[in-house]
């Protein structure tokens, strides 16, 4: 017969043998191109129609299966393959439509067509648990295709194919991984929430699974790519902005989100949230798709709208609106050569004009547009007439919420806004002034009484203070002026809360409802200290908590808010004698009040002034250790940050009791080293409160990267927390150990020393804790990933801008395999497991071992891999061929590196030594690490009262 067979042929054809040969033909023929696949579709349906005529389906599909296996084992990329199965595709497409139409005519009459694909599907699943992972790729690559052509599905048939499809979501390889995600997004909706049978598999929560956990980044987006997008997998659906793969973002962003638009309801905070992740991401090409989605997408959808798209963000409580406009005056500059402001403009702002208003000037700014902002913005003194205007509207609504009349000669109550949309329509305008051409004498002296008439009189909000200090420090002359300034508007504040006026001649204040605790017995104790300093205040601590009873709590909190932005703008101190009695009489004594709000703002203040003052940092750093222990949440985490801050930039000597150093009875000197490792050793173990935990691991980070921190337990910690199967409920946290631990390792040899310190002892606690398995979580990688991940981390070929001698002669791989393999025989559970012993010494043929190592070096490592052969890994059953084979063509490399004569002339120099000095003594190696860790292991299983206790016992010491 012809090999290029048509259907009349087929017609002829009168054996079963000839229709078997024929479908033959038809796969033969099919592989070459695309083109013949339409012919060839029409004779398979031919060839379908012949074996029912002849009564044998059977053999037909019999036939149908071994073509198929002889597709299954060729490899990944083989277009022939691909050709087959997408003709196979094609034909049950065909059939199936053919198979409706007769039943819609005959329904008694018996299916064939679902004889037939039943038939192959059910061959196929054969080859779901087969040995050769290429099998198991192209059974569940065919499945997909088989699925997605087929009309309906029996019960019976589906449970089959999810509860193989469900096991292949975990197989090693992820390309069959992928295949089993797609072969499940086909049965997504299939089972309803109130369906009776409680057998079936719901699709949708294991693609999820896989979505979030999959250790692949390519299955989490192939998952994310078929995950159906419904109002309840939403709000998860969205949390893959924040994947740790920038591809998965990328993604994200080109592709889900419009999905998402099209199928769900995005709210304003949700499309805040969106923005923000991909404008601020650390990838510039997740950065340009987020861009693209707000500049083109997003605007398309309001037909260039971009006040009305701005609205749907809502500015007044959105973080991101600005540099959203940023992006957009930087892509759409065909828009942006159209803007024009008018008079009318000006005259009627809203949230959405003042921020635009405001981000254009600082772009014409940058852009060197002058005549743009000639054009389109107000002279200084015009802007000074508008920001009194908002600020007597702002009095407007106020005095309306009170139940009061506005003073109808202020003209501007007839503008339609609401409390909030004033209150940021003035906070845009004083972010404009910050920036805005203040050289006109008349504009600057109108801005300037305008600026403290409102700070004083009117309750601002935060950022309103914030913005209005700011312009305040810019038109002052120099700190001094500014700082002095501030203090009197502070004293204005107090006084206007008062009911008498004993307290003119000096600037006093306190807190309200102080409680007696012992931190204010000890701040009582510092006053003699501090009257020695400033005479001129006989007790300010007993009168200033004396005096400020009388004021009320919310300007309390506006006059710690004032401190606290401008202690934020100070660059240097140079009126220190203001910011101690500030300090000591306003700020310090709020740390002890019952309102958490002021609390935290009087924690903050204390912040910022250490980072200025070296020596107020003890005194920081005592009230930190103090809130991190007894306080909040929300006030332990400014503490944190704050004592990042301090250790930052003055380091640990100046905060910390050195070695050998008594606590004095009048210092808050008391932190010691250990004090201090620990305070972020307990709250990064600490996955119940998930926002302390990332904010330890970016600090400690922060001050490694800075050399500021040195502890190695602490920094294996980082390591622990990464592998920890919790840490995937931390997204913040997983992110920043993703992208922390890397670049520090790359950063420089000696950080990547500490990696190969560390490594060994890593990885013995990590296999561990997953033997152990105490929080009942799966690891969502396995151990050949974390071996080829501390590989890669202490390769000194990949560390930044290492010279050619220095990677040459670097040890530094040498000393993490040593490390590593005597982690691993140190413990029995591990070298007697085969699932941790294999990877660990197949990973050796990743070792990089440079020309100039010193020949010692690789004979230690050489004897070192010989005796742990010899005396723990002969024997055992993990000792399998694939781990004998690694450890034999390492030695043979470190052999060939060392050369015969080095290796006899160091044998004959160690049968002179007593002691080799470098055996691999496994047993006092383990003490020695078991000791060097007993602080860290004793913190494990100490109770929390204990710990409480110690702290309790410092604080009574100071």
């Amino acid at each position: 017969m012809d090999s290029n067979i048509t259907v009349k042929q087929v017609q002829k054809l009168k054996t079963v043998d000839q229709v078997i040969y024929s479908l033959g033909l038809v796969f033969q023929e099919c592989q070459a191109s695309l083109g013949t696949h339409k012919r060839l579709l029409a004779v398979l349906q031919a060839l379908l129609a012949k074996s029912l005529t002849l009564d044998a389906l059977e053999n037909f599909s019999e036939a149908f299966c071994d073509i198929i296996n002889r597709a299954l084992p060729v490899k990944k990329g083989q277009t022939a393959v691909d050709r087959i199965f997408r003709l196979i595709g094609s034909f049950v497409e065909a059939i199936e439509k053919d198979s409706q139409d007769e039943m819609d005519q005959d329904d008694e009459k018996a299916d064939p067509v679902a004889v037939l694909t039943d038939t192959m599907i059910r061959h196929l699943l054969q080859g779901t648990s087969a040995k050769d992972k290429v099998v198991r790729f192209r059974v569940f690559q065919l499945i997909s295709i088989i699925v997605h052509h087929m009309s309906s599905i029996n019960n019976e048939l589906y449970e089959l194919l999810t509860e193989h499809a469900s096991s292949r979501l975990r197989d090693r390889e992820a390309t069959v991984r992928i295949q089993a995600v797609s072969c499940m997004a086909m049965f997504q909706g299939s089972v309803d929430e109130e369906d009776e049978n409680e057998s079936l598999v719901d699709p949708s929560k294991l693609i999820l699974e896989s979505m979030e956990n999959d250790p692949s980044p390519e299955v989490r987006r192939i998952a994310l790519m078929h995950i159906q997008k419904t109002e309840q997998l939403k709000s998860r659906i969205i949390m893959r902005a924040r994947d740790e793969n920038q591809a998965v973002r990328k993604f994200f962003y080109t592709t889900v989100v419009k999905q998402l638009l099209q199928q769900v309801k995005l709210d304003a905070e949700t499309r805040n949230d969106i923005l923000s992740w991909g404008l601020n991401d650390r990838e510039e090409s997740v950065r340009l798709a987020a861009e693209k989605l707000f500049c083109y997408d997003w605007l398309e959808s309001v037909n260039g709208n971009v006040m009305e798209l701005l609205e749907r963000l809502h500015v007044t409580t959105s973080s991101v609106a600005e540099t959203a406009i940023k992006c957009f005056l930087s892509n759409r500059a065909d828009i942006v050569i159209k803007i024009d402001f008018s008079e009318q403009f000006w005259q009627n702002l809203t949230p959405e004009t003042a921020l635009f208003s405001k981000v254009y000037y600082d772009y014409c700014t940058e852009k060197n547009m002058e005549e743009s902002i000639d054009k389109n913005f107000p002279e200084a003194v015009e802007l000074a007439k508008l920001l009194q205007k908002y600020m007597n509207l702002r009095l407007d609504n106020q005095k309306l919420i009170e139940g009061r009349e506005a003073d109808p000669g202020e003209g501007v109550s007839d503008i339609p806004m609401d409390a909030n949309e004033v209150d940021y329509v003035i906070e845009q305008l004083l972010k404009l002034a910050i920036n805005y051409d203040l050289s006109d004498e008349v504009g600057r002296r109108e801005i300037l009484q305008v600026l403290r008439l409102s700070l004083s009189e009117h309750m601002l909000t935060d950022n309103q203070v914030e913005s209005l200090i700011q312009v305040i420090k810019k038109i002052s002359i120099n700190e001094r002026d500014f700082c002095q300034m501030l203090v009197e508007i502070v004293a204005d504040i107090r006084d206007s809360h008062l009911e008498d006026d004993d307290f003119d001649a000096t600037f006093h204040s306190a807190v309200s409802e102080m409680p007696n605790r012992s931190l204010e017995k000890q701040d009582e104790e510092d006053v003699p200290s501090q009257q020695s300093k400033q005479p001129i205040l006989a007790d300010p601590r007993q009168t200033a908590v004396e005096s400020l009873k009388e004021v009320p709590t919310e300007a309390v909190k506006y006059i710690l808010i004032i401190i606290k932005c401008m202690l934020g703008s100070l660059e240097k101190e140079e009126d220190r004698i203001s910011l101690n009695s500030l300090m000591a009489t306003v700020v310090e004594p709020f740390f002890e009040s019952e309102d958490e709000k002021v609390a935290e703002l009087a924690l903050y203040c204390i912040g910022l002034r250490a980072v200025l003052n070296e020596e107020y940092a003890i005194k920081a750093a005592f009230y930190d250790s103090v809130a991190i222990s007894h306080r909040h949440l929300e006030m332990r985490a400014i503490a944190l940050k704050s004592l990042t801050d301090i250790i930052a930039v003055h380091g640990t000597s100046s905060i910390v009791l050195q070695p050998g150093e008594v606590p004095q009875t009048d210092s808050m000197k008391v932190i010691t080293e250990v004090s201090l490792a620990r305070t972020y050793y307990r709250t990064l173990r600490d996955d119940t409160k998930p926002e302390l935990q990332a904010i330890a691991g970016e600090s400690i980070f922060k001050l490694f990267l800075a050399d500021v921190l040195t502890d190695d337990e602490l920094f294996e910690t980082t390591l622990l927390a990464w592998y920890n199967p919790t840490v995937n409920a931390n997204e913040t946290l997983k992110q920043c150990l993703a992208f922390c631990i890397p670049t520090y390792s790359y950063s420089h040899l000696n950080h990547q020393q500490r990696m190969c310190r560390v490594a060994g002892d890593a990885i013995r606690r990590t296999f561990l804790n997953w033997e152990e398995n105490k929080d009942g979580i799966k690891p969502t990688t396995d151990v050949t990933t974390v071996l080829h991940q501390f590989t890669a981390w202490t390769d000194p070929s990949r560390v930044v801008n290492i010279s050619k001698p220095d990677l040459e002669s670097s040890t530094n791989h040498i000393l993490y395999v040593t490390n590593v393999l005597k982690a691993v025989c140190s413990e029995e559970r591990l070298y007697t497991n085969q699932k941790y012993l294999v990877p660990t010494l197949t990973a050796l043929s990743k070792i990089y071992i440079g020309k100039s190592v010193v020949q010692n070096r690789l004979v230690d490592l050489l004897r070192a891999v010989e005796m742990m052969e010899s005396e723990f890994l002969e024997g055992t059953k993990a000792y399998t061929k694939p781990a004998k084979t690694a450890v034999s063509v390492f030695v043979s490399r470190l052999q060939a590196l060392i050369g015969e004569e080095a290796l006899n002339a160091k044998d004959d120099a160690d049968e002179d030594e007593e002691s080799d000095p470098g055996s691999f003594d496994l047993e006092a190696e383990a003490q020695s690490e078991q000791d060097s860790n007993t602080s860290v292991e004793k913190e494990d299983i100490a109770e929390s009262g204990e710990e409480e206790g110690e702290l309790e016992d410092e604080e009574s010491r100071d």
